[in-house]
């Protein structure tokens, strides 16, 4: 019985048209409107590791800039002293990057194959902790995630 159950899946492994009509229609759907009908299966992972890529890049190129306009901020913009603001705001995108990651890694990643189960419900409740902090700084930082 073994051996027909492992015959099967390899023989299920071999893309069928209708696989190959699914997969080109989510092809044209991401290129049309940036996400396809299968995506939504799994949103967080899928607009997770988007984000985390996105912010990655962002912070490589160096483009975008720290929007809290506090008094302190303003005056050192207006010295030409950004630095200070820039360190911030790299540690800031590499922050919110981490919890897109650490919660992906957790949720789907090899986590729970290392882990018993009440273990990974501990990491799971970190993980959790970690996403709510990233999107809450991702939040108050809106305005300045543009490339």
């Amino acid at each position: 019985m073994k051996r027909l159950l492992d015959f099967y899946w390899r023989l299920r492994r071999i893309p069928t048209p209708r696989d190959w009509y699914y997969s080109v229609r989510a092809f044209i759907q991401r290129g049309r409107r940036g996400w396809s009908g299968r995506d939504n299966f799994s949103m967080y992972n899928y607009v997770g590791v988007m984000m985390a890529d996105m912010l990655k890049d962002l912070r490589e190129i160096g483009f975008g800039y720290h929007c809290v306009h506090g008094a302190e901020v303003i005056e050192e913009h207006m010295m030409g002293n950004d630095d200070s603001c820039a360190e911030g705001w790299w540690e800031l995108l590499h922050r919110v990057e981490f919890g897109l990651r650490y919660y992906e890694y957790v949720y789907d990643g090899d986590c729970s194959e290392h882990y018993g189960f009440d273990e990974w419900c501990a990491k799971m409740d970190s993980a959790q902790k970690v996403i709510v902090m990233a999107f809450a700084d991702l939040g108050e930082h809106w305005g300045g995630m543009w490339w």
